[in-house]
C-alpha cells in the first residue's frame, strides 16, 4: 500500500483499534463492580440461553429484559460512573461503546476506500464474512509499507 489516502485511513483504523481497545479496559474496570453487584438472570428462554441462567457478562443485560427494575438501575450507576471518570459526551452512552462505534467506522471508510480497487463493493465486503478478514489484510499492508 502506497502513501496516500489509504494509508492515511490504515493509520486512522490502527488509532482508533487502539483507543478501543484502551476505553474498553478503562470502562470495565469501573463497570464491572457496579455489575458485580446485580444478579441478573436471562428473562425468557432464547437460542442458547435458559429463562433464570445467571447473566456473567454485561454485555448480555439485555437478555434480563429493558423493563427490569435492576437493569434501569445498572444502566443509572454506569452513566454515573461514565461521569465520575471525566465522560462528557451524550447521557445514557457508553464510552467504550462510542470509541468501538468510532473504530467501525474508521474500518468502513478503509473498505469503502480499499474495495474497488479488488473490484469488490463495499456491501459485498461489509456484509460478508471476510469484513475481517479483507481489514486485517488491509493493515498488514499498510503495515508494512509504513
Amino acid at each position: 500500500m502506497r502513501t496516500g489516502t489509504g494509508a492515511r485511513l490504515a493509520v486512522q483504523l490502527f488509532i482508533a483499534m487502539a483507543f478501543a481497545k484502551a476505553e474498553k479496559e478503562r470502562v470495565d474496570a469501573y463497570i464491572m463492580p457496579i455489575f458485580a453487584k446485580y444478579d441478573f438472570r436471562v428473562a425468557k428462554d432464547m437460542p442458547g440461553h435458559t429463562a433464570g441462567e445467571k447473566i456473567t457478562n454485561p454485555e448480555l443485560i439485555y437478555l434480563a429484559g429493558l423493563e427490569n427494575e435492576a437493569v434501569t438501575a445498572f444502566y443509572a450507576e454506569c452513566d454515573a460512573a461514565h461521569r465520575a471518570h471525566g465522560w462528557r459526551g451524550a447521557e445514557g452512552a457508553c464510552p467504550a461503546l462510542v470509541a468501538a462505534r468510532d473504530q467501525i467506522k474508521a474500518e468502513n471508510n478503509l473498505i469503502k476506500w480499499a474495495a474497488p480497487l479488488f473490484g469488490v463493493s463495499f456491501d459485498t465486503v461489509n456484509c460478508s464474512t471476510l469484513r475481517r478478514e479483507f481489514v486485517e489484510n488491509l493493515l498488514c499492508a499498510a503495515a508494512k509499507s509504513l
